[in-house]
């Protein structure tokens, strides 16, 4: 029986992508809510209202009659967008399997950075439509040691969505925006070991602010990806950078295909190389309006 290198390293490829699932989470895997169909054009029942607290409107009168609310059997509705990225493997390499696993991991990884990249950009960017959420303007800049983050912060809970600080609540800040509240008197002023000199360290800004703010999950986006094209100098640009989102994570919808997120390999015979990609198959959505606030003018 003849060595069919070539399924193996199919094998090889998906064990890989299997790890960094796990390894190298996406921002779009953490924070949205996840909804699986086979359908690219799809429509799947889904609520999403506002309205989810109790009223005290149950008590009633002996011999009343029963009073009924509306319910609400919203759909999502959308299609789905191929994201995929692969490489070719020479033949030559497939004879040397053991030499060469390391470049084929790294190429795993990348293939599966560009693919991830583009899907998180395309969920930042109905995150920071006005048009999708509602707005907080920020009056002074959070660069400005006399600016109010907190209050700018609770205002907004307050005036928008009062769930942001429930067990479902998000927070998601880009670098430049963590940048300036680390520096933040206001911020600092907090926590008595940070009085007074210094900045918050990155690494703890997220549990400073969902301690201080009451909001479970704090994401803060530290990641670059190069904006320039194919065979140019590159260029370093931030996923998120002058960016802050607060919402409910039911309010932010990933409806993607069950079998997406797997690496596929196929071989051309005229090139006698094999090809490797990685691919999803998704959409983002943004159901509700209101269970979402972006914020401008923050940095």
């Amino acid at each position: 029986m003849g060595f069919n290198a070539g399924s193996l390293l199919t094998e090889i490829f998906r064990d890989v992508i299997e790890g960094l699932t796990t390894s190298d989470v996406s921002l779009t895997d953490m924070i949205s809510t996840k909804l699986l169909t086979d359908d690219i054009n799809f429509s799947i029942p889904y609520f999403a209202d506002t309205d989810s607290l109790a009223r005290d409107e149950a008590a009633t009168a002996v011999g009343s009659t029963v009073t009924y609310f509306d319910d609400e059997f919203q759909e999502l509705v959308g299609k789905m967008r191929p994201y995929m990225k692969g490489w070719k493997v020479p033949k030559q390499v497939l004879r040397n399997l053991d030499k060469y696993l390391p470049a084929l991991e790294r190429n795993a990884r990348r293939a599966k950075a560009f693919v991830d990249t583009s899907v998180d950009l395309a969920l930042i960017s109905i995150m920071a439509d006005t048009a999708l959420n509602n707005e907080k303007v920020i009056g002074t800049v959070w660069t400005d040691p006399a600016s109010k983050p907190f209050d700018d912060f609770l205002s907004s809970f307050r005036t928008f969505n009062p769930e942001v600080q429930g067990p479902d609540g998000q927070l998601v800040i880009g670098r430049e925006t963590a940048d300036a509240l680390v520096q933040h008197p206001d911020l600092k002023e907090q926590f008595s070991h940070y009085s007074g000199r210094g900045i918050i360290p990155k690494t703890q800004l997220a549990a400073v602010l969902s301690e201080k703010l009451e909001i479970p999950n704090v994401v803060v986006v530290n990641k670059f990806y190069n904006s320039a094209d194919e065979g140019v100098a590159s260029v370093l640009t931030q996923v998120a950078g002058a960016f802050c989102w607060a919402g409910v994570k039911r309010g932010l919808v990933t409806v993607e295909q069950e079998e997406s997120g797997e690496g596929e390999t196929d071989y051309d015979f005229d090139n006698k190389e094999h090809k490797i990609s990685y691919d999803r198959m998704l959409v983002h959505k943004r159901p509700n309006k209101s269970l979402g606030i972006i914020y401008t003018g923050t940095v």
